[in-house]
């Protein structure tokens, strides 16, 4: 009877735990994740680890999609949404992925785990506008700690780049703790990396996490939104990457035919759109992940020729006649 009724909790275990990974889009590598904020009205955790957040001060806002109360939105002055500790939070290796929008400039958290009376016990944190420049702050750091026995500020390390990306639109910012490598990807292309001094990061256990603030005698509230936010505790692939990146956009992830052929791509300037006779005469266009078309015209020959001197770094998608056939490109 005993061993019966062990058998029933088990599988009542497991039927939960199928449940709640069963809410995760199936986009979404679940090898290794260990929390999953799609902010669906709520703060919760659906990777089914349990890892829920309290929101302060954050309100619902629209996504990325245009969906109603799917992302959260932050002042910029004292809003934050905190997950208490959980050993799986620590990342000696691991992955961060999350969607941010902002207009804003100024230095910012977008994420920090540490003590927020006394950051104490930190571990890991991504900023906006971390460099000081004689034009005002600049560029994205992620930041974990190595060989600092958790002593509070030593060990940082971490790359950083040059843009923030705070045009108003979406971008999909990608956080990696390898054991080589320290790594910061902007819509699936490498921004910026670092030789990891050690194979595996310091986890300096309990202190929570928060996203949207640093701690409490250093804030650098986050102003924008943010969404669809995963925690690994291994380094995604670029592979994955650029998947997760191409299936959140509900496109596909690689589509080509044989008549089609564009280069070079990546590009960082302009590009040649080789085409078979056939679709001489057609149109094209190219548009971001939003849907928003940044070039189009009439395939006059073909070799068309296209500009796109001063298309900002990214991925695109250049379909003919109305998506018929569509090509990924990346802007460098």
């Amino acid at each position: 009877m005993k061993t019966q009724n062990l058998l029933m909790v088990a599988i009542a275990v497991f039927g939960m735990a199928t449940i709640a990974s069963a809410q995760v889009p199936n986009y979404v590598p679940t090898n290794g994740l260990v929390g999953w904020w799609p902010f669906n009205g709520n703060a919760n955790d659906d990777s089914g680890n349990g890892n829920n957040g309290t929101v302060y001060g954050a309100t619902l806002t629209t996504d990325r999609f245009g969906a109603v109360d799917k992302a959260y939105d932050f002042d910029g002055v004292d809003d934050f949404i905190e997950i208490l500790h959980h050993p799986s939070l620590n990342l000696p290796n691991g992955t961060i992925n999350l969607w941010y929008k902002t207009n804003s400039n100024n230095r910012m958290s977008l994420m920090n785990k540490s003590n927020y009376q006394d950051a104490n016990n930190e571990n890991y944190l991504i900023m906006i506008g971390y460099l000081f420049t004689v034009n005002g702050p600049t560029g994205l750091a992620y930041f974990s700690k190595y060989n600092s026995n958790c002593n509070p500020s030593q060990g940082w390390m971490g790359p950083t780049n040059s843009l923030n990306f705070s045009d108003g639109s979406y971008h999909m910012l990608t956080c990696i703790t390898g054991s080589s490598e320290i790594k910061i990807f902007v819509d699936a292309i490498q921004q910026a990396a670092i030789q990891a001094p050690s194979a595996y990061a310091d986890t300096c256990s309990g202190s929570s996490l928060r996203f949207g603030v640093n701690w409490g005698g250093d804030m650098n509230p986050y102003l924008g939104d943010l969404d669809d936010i995963g925690i690994w505790n291994l380094a995604l692939t670029q592979q994955e990457i650029t998947d997760l990146y191409n299936s959140t956009l509900g496109l596909p992830v690689s589509i080509n035919e044989n008549s089609i052929n564009l280069y070079p791509n990546p590009t960082n300037s302009n590009i040649t759109l080789e085409v078979s006779i056939e679709k001489i005469g057609k149109t094209y266009s190219i548009q971001d992940f939003s849907g928003r078309t940044i070039r189009d015209g009439k395939i006059s020959s073909a070799q068309e020729q296209i500009d796109l001197q001063g298309v900002a770094r990214g991925v695109y998608y250049l379909s003919i006649e109305n998506g018929s056939s569509v090509i990924k490109l990346v802007k460098q």
